[in-house]
């Protein structure tokens, strides 16, 4: 938390001038968060090569 606190800090200080690069920030932000999740998918369903019982929610 304080790691992200200062960071923060640092990005509002230096890097935000306008909501323009503030929007451009969260839209970088953004599509790295969904590569990540997206490399992530794909990296488990690749190794197994099917989906698992165990990756299924059964209510």
């Amino acid at each position: 938390m304080v790691i992200a606190g200062a960071l923060g800090g640092y990005l509002v200080e230096y890097w935000v001038t306008s909501q323009t690069t503030l929007g451009g920030f969260y839209v970088v932000s953004a599509l790295l968060m969904a590569a990540n999740l997206l490399m992530s998918q794909l990296r488990r369903y690749s190794v197994t090569g099917s989906v698992d019982a165990s990756d299924t929610i059964e209510r």
